[in-house]
């Protein structure tokens, strides 16, 4: 929720240009953890299931 927040803050007009930016870098730093944390648990997942994480779900 907080890059909800985060991203009202970025797109509002009192925030400065500079912090904007701030914030957008900040936003793109946690965006690529997130992804790679998603990828992890997918590959983990499938393990478990026993297959490739990218085999088709038949």
């Amino acid at each position: 929720m907080e890059a909800v927040v985060q991203y009202s803050r970025m797109i509002s007009p009192e925030t400065s240009d500079s912090g904007a930016r701030g914030i957008e870098e900040d936003l793109l730093a946690y965006c690529e953890r997130d992804t790679w944390a998603m990828v992890v648990i997918h590959r983990e997942l499938s393990d478990l299931v026993g297959r490739e994480p990218t085999a088709p779900i038949a």
